[in-house]
């Protein structure tokens, strides 16, 4: 349910002509533009699925590096990642060369968004620490962020008009194919998350900002 969220979100950028997603994957959220789509992921197994995914589309696959992009300045009009800052272990400022990166190869004028895990979301906050201490946890150096830390390091390398939302208030539902609990409760808390809207966003699982990257 938070991939659906996640998906049914970026279909409010559809319209825009020329598309970047840094770290790709399988390919899915691509599927939601409608233009001219490239993907760039480092792992050749991601790029063979998202080709599966996305065939019969205009989609340009690239396999390199977030931190050295193999394309021109300015030569997107939105460029956007979901899941990747996090991976990089900050004390070599990975993370902030990756955010420049995404900030140079989008035109003036043009949007740069970021999705990043939330460090104020209880739950996974919780979660995460309880699977550290029986060494469970799959990401060993993931970082998290909050909206505040997001939005400086966005506004500082010149993007303005902020904007930000927050997903996924409570624990997902199902992982792959398991349901953790059933969808009525799941709607239930759909709908609370819903009326509470923007005052809920800085609490959730995904902080996802965005704004206008200057002159």
């Amino acid at each position: 349910d938070y991939e659906v969220k996640w998906y049914c979100f970026l279909k409010k950028f559809s319209s825009k002509k020329t598309v970047l997603e840094i770290g790709c994957g399988s390919g899915r959220g691509l599927k939601n533009f409608r233009n001219s789509e490239t993907g760039i992921d480092f792992s050749r197994e991601a790029l063979n699925r998202a080709g599966k995914e996305l065939k019969g589309r205009n989609v340009r696959l690239v396999e390199g590096d977030a931190r050295r992009l193999p394309f021109e300045d300015g030569a997107f009009d939105f460029v956007f990642s979901s899941g990747l800052l996090e991976h990089f272990k900050n004390g070599k400022k990975e993370d902030q060369k990756i955010l420049d990166e995404h900030i140079r190869v989008t035109k003036k004028g043009g949007t740069v968004m970021i999705s990043v895990p939330n460090k104020f979301c209880p739950w996974y906050v919780l979660g995460k620490s309880i699977m550290y201490l029986f060494d469970k946890y799959p990401y060993p150096d993931e970082k998290s962020y909050n909206i505040i830390e997001l939005k400086k390091m966005l506004r500082s390398r010149g993007v303005k008009n902020l904007n930000y939302v927050g997903l996924q208030l409570f624990p997902p539902s199902f992982t792959g194919w398991s349901r953790i609990y059933p969808k009525s409760v799941a709607r239930l808390f759909d709908r609370i998350e819903s009326f509470l809207g923007s005052l809920c966003y800085p609490f959730c699982f995904d902080i996802i900002c965005w704004g206008e990257v200057g002159d």
